[in-house]
């Protein structure tokens, strides 16, 4: 080969592996992967959960892991950090890998993934959890969080860290029509999803005529005090509950599961009749 045509193919061979590093690296990439590390390990901090909101952008954009995969805003993305924050105790994620994220036609954005475990304690029933994980995060020139996406499996998480208790509700239908009694029982069982994250189940059954029994699932008893503050004076379902009340008339409660002195003298205040029968053995996915 003649020495200048050997030349001309080492300055392609340069100049192509030149381009290929411009197309695969991005100038923010380094600072986004260290932002996304330090994010990480704010949960073990006691600010953690102040640093990691300091780090979301206004406008971000989050992919919750939840069934209906909906997207999060700034105010739903922290309400739902602070529910990891504050609902376990000695949380860590130890990464598999760290790579850089592309848009959909490959180019890199500069932002981070990354695979890896979770692993910590939930502090209401002191059940511990190992949890795979993948995530992603995108930031704005400002450095800040402007997308991100958390992908697992959040029901078996609940699954895993719950003490399941079942409250089993009879009651008569108080005069209302069929239609406008189911109408109002879709409603119900829609807030009741939207409003009580740890509420695992809420279905209506008809029992016979004029009679409904309620099928009320809970991830631990805390979860039921929960619900009672929401429905109480000054809850959030409060006129909802009202409502309630004017639709059916609750005749007999079943509380499945080990049940505490407190839930039941709570619910010997409230005058309801119910029945305790506690768990011997089994489990629930």
């Amino acid at each position: 080969m003649k020495k200048s045509n050997l030349y001309f193919c080492i300055f392609l061979l340069v100049t192509f592996v030149m381009l290929s590093c411009e197309q695969n690296s991005n100038p923010n990439y380094e600072r986004n992967l260290e932002n996304t590390q330090k994010f990480f390990n704010y949960i073990k901090e006691n600010d953690g959960l102040e640093k990691m909101i300091s780090m979301l952008s206004p406008d971000i954009q989050h992919q919750s892991p939840t069934y209906d995969g909906k997207i999060r805003n700034y105010n739903e993305r922290i309400e739902e950090l602070s529910g990891y924050f504050n609902g376990f105790k000695n949380l860590n994620f130890e990464a598999k890998t760290w790579l850089p994220n592309t848009d959909k036609d490959g180019n890199l954005t500069g932002g981070v993934r990354t695979y890896g475990t979770w692993t910590g304690e939930f502090l209401q029933t002191g059940k511990k959890i190992s949890l795979n994980s993948f995530h992603y995060y995108n930031y704005n020139e400002q450095g800040k969080i402007i997308s991100s996406g958390d992908f697992f499996d959040a029901s078996g998480l609940l699954y895993a860290v719950a003490d399941e208790q079942i409250h089993v509700v009879e009651m008569t239908i108080n005069g209302k029509d069929k239609a406008e009694s189911i109408d109002f029982m879709k409603y119900y069982s829609k807030i009741m999803k939207q409003r009580e994250p740890h509420v695992l189940g809420w279905k209506f059954f008809e029992s016979g005529k004029n009679k409904i029994t309620l099928i009320e699932r809970y991830l631990n008893e805390q979860a039921w005090f929960n619900h009672l503050e929401n429905v109480s004076p000054g809850g959030i379902s409060e006129e909802d509950f009202k409502k309630f009340l004017d639709f059916f008339s609750v005749d007999k409660i079943t509380v499945y599961g080990d049940a505490s002195d407190n839930l039941k003298n709570t619910f010997k205040s409230i005058g309801f009749s119910v029945d305790y029968e506690p768990l011997n053995a089994g489990f629930s996915r």
